[in-house]
């Protein structure tokens, strides 16, 4: 399997310790003899398939851009000959397995914070413009040369209006200046933490991935949180047993602000193992909609190879004496033996010693979670 060639003597967990979510690092050659498995061609005629989450941004004059959704056809890429366009495919490692073990060297971060494999092709001048991302990324030069030009501030999200160009569904920064710029090569690395501005231009035909950590959403968590114990909570109310008097009744004291706030925030710390249990639940979820319901005979035998639907999220958890396995955001309980393997993201051959192994692999193959090789 490959691995990342840090420089200057790092490792995976002093990159973590210096330059995680901290600071901006480019890596010429972390990628030694890299070869890439897709040429253009290919690329393009994925994009003329249905299934996969294609877009086309082009830049028009006036610094005018547009985004187009997919499917493709030829004759849309006919038409962009002589201009400056890119091409992006999202989702890459699910539509198309295989390549999850690309993914692989930058497995050292936790799979839950994962987001996609995205790669994207451009002719020489080609770009998606100056823009800036709520998510960390590593961008692999696959084919040719991109130049990155780099911003030497992070900026904060959401952008006000006036430093974004309008009317299209990318955050484009208006009047970019950049600070520092790298020109990447097949096999070059560069890792950009969250909201630090940056634009990548294709020198020649250039193809480059690009892997996507992103954070959970305060907001959307909080909802989530909120929807999962409305029930059990519902009924409980604001106490304060030790009331002072005050001078006037209609004032709100900031005792009484404090009280309130350190009550609420009591109330969703109350029971750590509730909190946990949600979020391996909440960090499990996935957007495929309903599970399946397979008709598969109960499993008898005593070994089964199987293999993560790749749309699927498997995550584990040790709670509590238990270790406790998240799909899709369900969970179950099973042996730590088990649960290793069944989110090492591969193909693997599984030796059922209980009832219980052969019941739940059962559950996750007619859930479609699973997939019988």
């Amino acid at each position: 399997m490959v691995s990342i060639r840090f420089p200057d003597q790092l490792d995976q967990a002093q990159f973590l310790k210096q330059y995680w979510q901290r600071k901006p690092l480019y890596m010429p050659q972390a990628w030694a003899d890299f070869e890439n498995p897709l040429p253009a061609e290919e690329l393009a005629g994925l994009a003329l398939e249905e299934e996969f989450p294609a877009r086309i941004v082009e830049q028009h004059a006036n610094d005018n851009w547009t985004v187009r959704q997919g499917p493709f056809c030829e004759a849309d890429f006919a038409a962009l000959e002589g201009k400056a366009w890119s091409l992006l495919i999202t989702d890459i490692e699910k539509h198309l397995p295989e390549f999850m073990a690309y993914v692989q060297p930058f497995r050292f971060i936790p799979d839950w914070r994962f987001d996609d494999f995205m790669i994207s092709y451009a002719p020489p001048g080609g770009s998606v413009g100056p823009h800036i991302d709520d998510y960390d990324v590593f961008l692999i030069q696959a084919q040719g040369q991109r130049n990155w030009a780099l911003e030497g501030h992070f900026r904060q999200l959401p952008q006000a209006s006036d430093e974004l160009i309008e009317n299209i569904d990318l955050r484009l920064i208006k009047d970019y200046q950049a600070k520092v710029n790298y020109l990447c090569e097949p096999g070059d690395i560069l890792y950009l933490p969250p909201r630090l501005g940056h634009h990548g231009v294709a020198q020649t035909d250039c193809m480059t991935w690009s892997m996507g950590f992103r954070a959970p959403n305060f907001h959307t968590m909080l909802m989530d949180y909120l929807d999962a114990f409305t029930d059990t909570n519902e009924h409980k109310r604001y106490t304060d047993p030790d009331m002072p008097l005050q001078g006037s009744p209609g004032e709100i004291t900031q005792q009484q602000i404090g009280r309130l706030k350190r009550w609420f925030i009591s109330q969703l710390n109350e029971n750590d193992e509730q909190f946990s249990r949600w979020a391996g639940r909440f960090l499990s979820q996935n957007e495929l909609g309903e599970a399946l319901d397979l008709d598969i005979e109960e499993i008898t035998a005593d070994r089964i190879s199987v293999e993560p639907n790749p749309f699927i999220r498997f995550e584990f958890m040790r709670l509590q004496g238990k270790t406790l396995l998240y799909v899709a955001g369900e969970e179950y309980e099973l042996s730590e033996h088990l649960a290793k393997l069944l989110t090492t993201k591969a193909v693997v051959s599984i030796q059922l010693d209980s009832a219980q192994d052969k019941a739940l692999i059962t559950k996750l193959l007619k859930k479609g979670y699973l997939l019988e090789c």
